[in-house]
C-alpha cells in the first residue's frame, strides 16, 4: 500500500488504476456474494432493488466523509475528483421512486 505522499505524486489515472489493482480481490469476493447475485436474477422485483440501493446509500454516506478527508491534497491538485456515489444513488432512487409514483 502506498503512503499519502506517494499517492499525491501520481497522475489521477495512475492512482485510480493502482486503487483498482489493490482492491481487485475484495471486489471479486463481493461480486460472488449471494446478495449481489440476486441483482442479476430474473426474479428481482423493484422493491428489492430499491432496498438494495438504500442499503448502498447508507454504506456510502458513512464511507465518503472518511474517503474525502483522507484524499491527499496533491491528488486533488492533479485533477483527481472523487465522484460521490451517494449523490449518484440519490438520483437513481429519486428517479425510480418518481417512476413508481407516476406509473
Amino acid at each position: 500500500m502506498m503512503n499519502p505522499p506517494q499517492a499525491s505524486r501520481m497522475a489521477p489515472n495512475t492512482l485510480l488504476a493502482t486503487l483498482r489493482d489493490a482492491t481487485r480481490n475484495e471486489h471479486t469476493s463481493l461480486e460472488c456474494h449471494p446478495l449481489l447475485h440476486s441483482l442479476i436474477s430474473d426474479q428481482l422485483v423493484l422493491q428489492d432493488y430499491l432496498s438494495f440501493l438504500r442499503a448502498l446509500l447508507a454504506f456510502y454516506r458513512q464511507l465518503e466523509p472518511q474517503l474525502e478527508g483522507k484524499l491527499p491534497v496533491g491528488c486533488q491538485r492533479e485533477g483527481y475528483r472523487y465522484l460521490s456515489r451517494s449523490a449518484l444513488l440519490m438520483v437513481d432512487l429519486d428517479r425510480l421512486i418518481s417512476d413508481l409514483d407516476t406509473g
